[in-house]
């Protein structure tokens, strides 16, 4: 059974290779507008390609910055100022005064809870 698939490959192999040497060549005429076309296509294709993987490949690194980051931070006790890193003069969002407003309230409630 193997030959006799090997035979037919062989076969339909010798029938079409005259065709391929018989060909001739092609007439046709591409205008160098096809062809920018054609290769700024290809440079949005390799382009999107590159941007993806790079930002596959630096979200861990950023990850890391990130976390390093957070680390380096002090930590936020009762006792620190209101500014969290910022000048003393600058003006913070309400948002952040009223998180600081509410931690000072907790860690005021944890030391008489402690007490």
């Amino acid at each position: 059974m193997i030959q006799r698939t090997r035979y037919k490959q062989c076969q339909a192999l010798l029938a079409a290779a005259p065709l391929v040497l018989a060909a001739s060549s092609a007439t046709a005429y591409v205008g160098p507008g096809a062809g920018l076309s054609l290769l700024a296509a290809l440079w949005g294709v390799v382009a999107a390609i590159g941007i993806a993987l790079f930002f596959v490949l630096a979200w861990p690194v950023r990850r890391l910055l990130r976390a390093r980051r957070e680390r380096q931070r002090e930590p936020v006790t009762a006792s620190t100022p209101p500014h969290y890193g910022r000048q003393p003069h600058e003006e913070i969002s309400p948002a952040l005064a009223a998180a600081h407003a509410r931690q000072q309230r907790d860690a005021g409630r944890e030391q008489r809870r402690l007490q």
